[in-house]
Parts: structure tokens; sequence; C-alpha cells
């Protein structure tokens, strides 16, 4: 329903409903009007429609593809992260009620429709944000996703996740040290400072121990650099 004013122009009521329409409720407008529309997730739209940035409206591509990509969302941004996951599932939803609603019953919130639908009862929604995330986030920024979703998502599975995304994880630190063990040592010390910032630790997750020997062997590595450079000076002073 569009509400106005007697004195309104009518222009400027057009102008204040399509600035109101954003991409997806223009896929909503879309499914409601196009039953063969309704056959396509959120993301593959673009392959079959191109959007028209001046009438905010989705129209049928009439030749040519394209790959469409939604935006990101990690697990920390709560509801977001599962309309994400819901739109990538759905097909043909109309309005937000569709998303809400799982066998007919609707439920509050996204999160609760996703769990329904079964979608968050197993890690593959986690393996997959953090799949995404490489693809346009540097490794010190996964780190620090993977330690929210441990704190957040309580994965079933958390060895597994970490086998899977560790050379994502360690990408930075296996250039920067030859030996793999301190690399690993690295990327789990991060990790412990993520987790320890909101309240845990490694050890209150199915994860590797960090490797105290190579702690202490690159500790005294530091200082013997330190000291390498101390004599230099001096030598040279």
């Amino acid at each position: 329903m569009v509400r106005f004013r007697e004195d309104d122009i009518l222009t400027d009521i057009v102008d204040r409903e399509r600035d109101k329409r954003t991409m997806l409720t223009a896929f909503f407008e879309t499914n409601k009007f196009n039953v063969s529309a309704r056959q396509y997730l959120y993301k593959d739209f673009p392959k079959h429609f191109t959007w028209n940035k001046t009438t905010r409206r989705w129209n049928p591509r009439i030749k040519g593809s394209m790959r469409g990509r939604m935006v990101s969302a990690n697990p920390a941004e709560g509801e977001r992260f599962y309309l994400r996951l819901l739109l990538s599932h759905v097909c043909g939803p109309t309005d937000w009620k569709d998303l809400y609603k799982v066998n007919n019953v609707l439920y509050h919130t996204f999160r609760r429709a996703a769990l329904e639908r079964g979608l968050i009862e197993n890690d593959d929604a986690l393996s997959t944000c953090l799949g995404e995330g490489t693809l346009f986030q540097f490794p010190p920024a996964l780190r620090r996703l993977f330690a929210t979703i441990l704190i957040f998502c309580e994965p079933g599975d958390v060895r597994k996740l970490w086998d899977d995304h560790y050379e994502s994880f360690s990408e930075d630190y296996r250039r920067l040290y030859e030996n793999v063990e301190v690399a690993r040592n690295m990327v789990l010390k991060d990790i412990k400072v993520f987790l320890q910032s909101m309240g845990k630790d490694l050890d209150d997750f199915d994860l590797p121990k960090l490797n105290i020997d190579v702690a202490l062997q690159q500790c005294r590595d530091l200082v013997d650099q330190n000291n390498h450079g101390v004599q230099s000076r001096v030598r040279y002073a």
C-alpha cells in the first residue's frame, strides 16, 4: 500500500516509493508478480534478470548472463547472517514472511527459521562462511572470523573446521616461517588472543595445543637476533 497526502505531487510519491525499494525488496516484488521467477534463489537472480538502477526494479534478462554474489555476513552479525543463509536456500519468497515461515508456522527470527529448515544442524553453513571469507579477507581476518564462529555458533566438529580451513588461516605465517610448527603456533596464538578477548581460551575447544618448545625456541631466536644486532652496532660504532 502506498500512503500519500492529498496535496502530494504524483511524481514525488513515485520517487519516494522507488527510493525505498532495495534490490532485495524488489526481488520479493518480482516473485510476487512473476511466477516463473520463483524458481530462482536470490544469488542466482542476476543470471536471469537485470537490475535497473533508475526504476529500481528487476527486469527479465534478454541476453547474456551474470553471476551474482551476496554481501558476506559472519555469525557474529546475528540475524543478518541467518537472513543470508535463508536467501541462499529458499527459492521464490514474495515477502519477509516467506523467510520467517516454515511448514506454515511463522517464526519470529531468521535464526529459528533457519534452524527449523535444518540449515544449521551441522557445520556446513559455517564452513561455507569461512570458505567465502577466503575470497576477500586476509588471514588475520579469517582467524578472527574462526574465533567468532567458535564463540557464537558452537560448531559440532571444531577440529574438522580447523583442518579444512587451516591453509587459509595460516597463509601469511607459512610464507614467513619455513618451520611448519612455528607457523601453526603463530596461528594458534592469534586465535588464542581473539578467544581470550571474548572470555574463552584454546583449551575450551578441540584445537591443537600450542607447542611450548617451539615458542621457547622462538624467544631464544629473537634474543639471539637482538644480541647480534647490538654487537654489530657496537662493532661499527
